[in-house]
């Protein structure tokens, strides 16, 4: 009996340290996806996007993101096998 009480306490303060944690975090998160925008924004220019997978592409040109390689029979980006 002492020991089921003491499980189903111990739940419930894990329940609620967790259910804390999660709200702080939620509280920052507005604050931290502002500054990443504002910071993504700056370097806009300079960032090159990468293609990923199924879309059309140059063979050669190095279009795809990483772990994709340009395929030259279909000019997609496949998944890159074996390197």
């Amino acid at each position: 009996m002492k020991a089921s009480m003491f499980l189903a306490l111990a739940g419930l303060v894990l329940l609620f340290v967790v259910c804390y944690a999660s709200e702080s975090e939620e509280k920052e998160f507005p604050r931290e996806l502002i500054s990443k925008i504002f910071a993504v924004d700056d370097f806009k220019g300079e960032v090159r996007e990468c293609k990923g997978f199924g879309k059309s592409c140059v063979p050669g040109k190095n279009e795809c993101c990483s772990g994709y390689a340009c395929n030259s029979r279909d000019k997609w980006c496949k998944v890159l096998l074996g390197k």
